[in-house]
């Protein structure tokens, strides 16, 4: 039986004033993967959020991590999304223009990084 993929996408998000809901990344993974194989999260996420990330990091067969264009990790939510799925199996990381924090799980879990997000969606979902 083929496993199944559960998606995490984590944003960070400078202003919330500004911000749009729904990125051009989200809404791309979105007509591709169902409702419940994709998990969207960004740096106001609360702890309910984070409580509900855990469970689905822990269920997911399959789990691939996207970071779209971190600008920063100032309240630590990708870290401590990323310190759960180091020695999880069948893991992988995708990331558009990581961040220094995020370089060291990019080498943990043999993730790929992009400089542009149209190539990035392109490998998600192939």
């Amino acid at each position: 039986m083929t496993k199944k993929n559960q998606y995490l996408l984590l944003q960070s998000i400078e202003n919330s004033n500004n911000y749009t809901f729904e990125s051009t990344l989200e809404m791309a993974l979105k007509k591709r993967i169902n409702a419940e194989n994709l998990l969207v999260l960004d740096n106001f996420s609360d702890g309910i959020s984070m409580s509900h990330a855990s469970k689905f990091i822990k269920d997911a067969e399959v789990l691939v991590i996207v970071v779209d264009e971190a600008k920063g990790d100032s309240n630590g939510l990708i870290s401590k999304i990323l310190n759960q799925t180091v020695r999880k199996p069948n893991t992988t990381l995708f990331c558009i223009n990581p961040i220094r924090q995020i370089l060291p799980f990019l080498k943990m879990l043999k993730g790929e990084q992009f400089n542009d997000e149209s190539a990035l969606i392109k490998r998600v979902l192939s």
